[in-house]
C-alpha cells in the first residue's frame, strides 16, 4: 500500500479534525436551550439526541435536533473530495459521541450516521430509513429501531460496496452499538422505554 504524500496526509488531518469538530457541536443542548425549553441532560435518559429531546420538547424540537445533526455530518461530506467523505463522516461520529465540548459525553450518533449514508451510499441510507421505520411503528422502541437500521446498511455495504467502505461503515456501527450499550442491556431485560404511547397519540 503506497504512504500517502506528506500534503495529502495533512490535509486529511485538517479534514478529520474539522469533521470532528462539527460533530462535537450539541445541538440538543444549543436548541433547548434557545428554544427555552430545558435541558435534555435533566430528564429520561439524560442524552442529547433526538430521542430524549423529544421527551423533554416535543416532536418540533426533536425535528429540528435530528434535522441539525443530519447536516452536520451531511453538510462537511457534500463539499470534501470523494476520497476523504467516509474517514471523514466516521470522525463527526466520533465527534458526535465523544464531543469535546461536554467532556466527551455526547448522543447516540444515529442521526449523523445518517447524513453520512445520505452523502455516501444514498440507496443504503434508504433501505435503513424503511427497516427504522417499520421497527419503530411495530415495537416503538427508537433504539431497536435505530440499530437494526444502522445494522441493515451495513450488511448491504459489506454486500455490494468496495473494502473501505464496508470498513467505514462497520466502524460506524461499531460506534453506534457501543452507544446504545445501556440501552440493549435494557432490550435484552425487557425494560427499555417505548415511545409506542407517544406514537398513537401523534
Amino acid at each position: 500500500m503506497t504512504p500517502l504524500p506528506f500534503g495529502s496526509f495533512l490535509s486529511l488531518c485538517i479534514k478529520l479534525v474539522a469533521a470532528y469538530m462539527c460533530g462535537s457541536i450539541p445541538f440538543g443542548i444549543l436548541w433547548t436551550r434557545w428554544l427555552k425549553k430545558g435541558d435534555p441532560r435533566t430528564v429520561g435518559s439524560g442524552n442529547i439526541g433526538t430521542t430524549n429531546v423529544y421527551r423533554l420538547a416535543g416532536i418540533k424540537v426533536s425535528a429540528l435536533v435530528y434535522l441539525s445533526d443530519f447536516l452536520k455530518s451531511a453538510l462537511p461530506l457534500y463539499f470534501a473530495p470523494q476520497e476523504y467523505q467516509l474517514p471523514m463522516g466516521v470522525a463527526c461520529i466520533v465527534g458526535h459521541i465523544f464531543p469535546i465540548f461536554l467532556n466527551f459525553k455526547g448522543g447516540k450518533g444515529v442521526a449523523p450516521a445518517c447524513g453520512v449514508m445520505a452523502i455516501t451510499m444514498p440507496v443504503h441510507f434508504m433501505v435503513a430509513a424503511l427497516i427504522w421505520g417499520a421497527i419503530l411503528k411495530t415495537t416503538g422502541y427508537m433504539s431497536l429501531a435505530s440499530l437494526c437500521g444502522i445494522l441493515g446498511a451495513f450488511i448491504l455495504t459489506a454486500l455490494f460496496f468496495d473494502h473501505s467502505a464496508a470498513v467505514a461503515m462497520a466502524l460506524i456501527t461499531a460506534l453506534i452499538f457501543y452507544a446504545h450499550r445501556e440501552n440493549i442491556a435494557r432490550l435484552m431485560r425487557g425494560t427499555e422505554s417505548s415511545l409506542k404511547k407517544h406514537l398513537v397519540q401523534s
